[in-house]
């Protein structure tokens, strides 16, 4: 084969694994649900996140119902409690910020859940606190990953979707 040839060869090559790596990072959505509680009216909810990438995700905006709510807040958890635990509120362990604020780190091995939980240093669980003045059937939140903006919605009649 000519090295004219080779080179052609080897730039599709690199073109395609570039076509193919930008297509996979923008078609992945990190961010996801595992659980959630809510008041009776259901104007209260709690969703425990779990970031299932390999970099961080930093929030960016919140809407319920496709407006904005009352108040939204990321909660930050140093102990091994859940976000949508009914005791979260009185956890010492637990952090209430704006969601701007705060970022949510990869999720953790068992190994490093470990050293988080002696230490204290390092969130193990996040959520997200919001309440609204109306019943909150769906949260959308928009959040950047590598730069990127994505969004993910939750639908909480349907969920888990």
């Amino acid at each position: 084969m000519s090295k004219k040839r080779t080179i052609v060869v080897t730039l599709r090559i690199i073109i395609v694994g570039i076509i193919v790596s930008v297509y996979y990072l923008l078609n992945q959505n990190p961010l996801s649900t595992t659980g959630f509680s809510w008041n009776d009216q259901r104007t209260k909810v709690t969703l425990d996140l779990v970031n299932n990438g390999k970099f961080n995700i930093k929030m960016v905006e919140i809407s319920v119902n496709g407006k904005d709510p009352t108040t939204a807040q990321l909660v930050l958890i140093y102990s091994g409690q859940l976000a949508s635990s009914a005791l979260i509120q009185e956890d010492p362990m637990a952090k209430f910020i704006d969601i701007d604020k705060g970022t949510i780190h990869p999720k953790l091995r068992a190994k490093q859940v470990q050293k988080a939980l002696l230490e204290g240093t390092k969130p193990i669980h996040y959520g997200l606190d919001l309440m609204n003045n109306e019943k909150i059937t769906e949260i959308t939140v928009r959040y950047k990953y590598l730069g990127i903006r994505y969004e993910r919605k939750i639908n909480l009649d349907t969920w888990p979707e």
